[in-house]
């Protein structure tokens, strides 16, 4: 049975116990890509973007991904570009005429480190090119001078390892506009130059994997999705380590955590979503772009099953964006709201 609860305004600060748990669902990606379908490696998950093409069929493989899932393993020729190309459907975004606010996420292993094995390219439409993203042979990773991020120091990746490599980009900031997380640690970060509408923007067609000037290696893919905007630092952390990608795969549904109207124009909305077992400890939180949380809109007890509630920001916090999370034993969801 549905409930409806009238929620009092909470006016002391409670920070949740956030449950280990991801679903990339839970952030509202553009596209996720999964790689479980033998007969279509390239299959989006339903309703998260378009399949991604495969550049050379013979050169992919699906093979056995973290705790008991798939993956997909690319085995490029030598003097061949093998790629996933990603028409990601993101209008531009950030003030320029490409999108220059975006994330994206890969989950990858490899068998041995070369000197370069390209994770993706933002700009395919240059014959010849470079590609924007490298694990390097010292274990590191990074890219060239139209990134700034080179690689050195202590190695972060090790070979026949599943690591988590998040990037977040936002032109329109002037510090920490780009920066790589690896399990959830921050590797690199870079400042800004605005709005960029070159490398460190993306055309309609992101390539995942491949290089331009076949600097490519084996490589396996068990997870990957983007985003038409930059992840908050403190949602990367939640994303987290390495163990993480012992979870098994997810699908829509984990996801129930929904806020409408978004945006939120008159200043009133509902929130609803549905418990998996009842808690005595939910608590849903309002959180701003720095990670910090501003508002405690609901702890107590809830019911199993679905539940909507009211929730008024009138005038109370700046236009922008949002994360609404809610928490409890046994659930960590997240939605991303516009305040106007």
């Amino acid at each position: 049975m549905k409930k409806i609860f009238t929620l009092l305004l909470l006016s002391c600060a409670w920070l949740s116990n956030a449950q280990n748990n991801f679903d990339p669902f839970d952030y509202s990606p553009v596209g996720y890509w999964t790689f479980e379908d033998n007969a279509n490696l390239g299959k989006a998950e339903a309703g998260y973007g378009s399949d991604l093409v495969l550049s050379s069929v013979g050169a992919f493989t699906q093979v056995a991904g973290p705790a008991g899932t798939f993956a997909i393993q690319s085995n490029p020729t030598a003097g061949i570009n093998s790629f996933l190309a990603c028409t990601h459907s993101i209008a531009p975004n950030g003030g320029g005429t490409r999108v220059n606010q975006w994330s994206i996420m890969i989950d990858f292993s490899v068998p041995a480190l070369p000197a370069w094995n390209c994770l993706f390219d933002t700009n395919p439409a240059t014959p010849g090119g470079d590609g924007e993203l490298y694990i390097r042979s010292n274990g590191g990773v990074g890219s060239g001078n139209l990134w700034g991020w080179y690689t050195g120091g202590a190695s972060v990746v090790t070979t026949d390892t599943w690591n988590r490599l998040v990037v977040t980009v936002d032109l329109t900031q002037a510090i920490g506009s780009r920066k790589l997380y690896v399990n959830g640690v921050e590797w690199m970060s870079a400042d800004g130059v605005a709005i960029d509408d070159a490398r460190k923007s993306l055309l309609s067609i992101v390539n995942f994997l491949g290089d331009p000037d076949f600097e490519q290696a084996t490589i396996n893919l068990a997870q990957v999705a983007i985003w038409d905007r930059a992840l908050l630092p403190a949602e990367v952390a939640q994303m987290a380590g390495a163990s993480l990608l012992g979870t098994a795969k997810f699908s829509a549904a984990n996801n129930t955590l929904k806020v409408y109207p978004n945006p939120v124009n008159s200043g009133s909305a509902r929130i609803s979503f549905n418990m998996p077992s009842a808690s005595k400890n939910a608590s849903i939180e309002l959180i701003d772009l720095t990670g910090r949380v501003v508002e405690n809109i609901f702890k107590g007890s809830v019911d199993q099953g679905e539940q909507t509630i009211s929730w008024s920001a009138k005038n109370k916090y700046n236009a922008g964006n949002y994360i609404v999370r809610l928490t409890s034993e046994d659930i960590n969801q997240t939605f991303s709201v516009i305040l106007k």
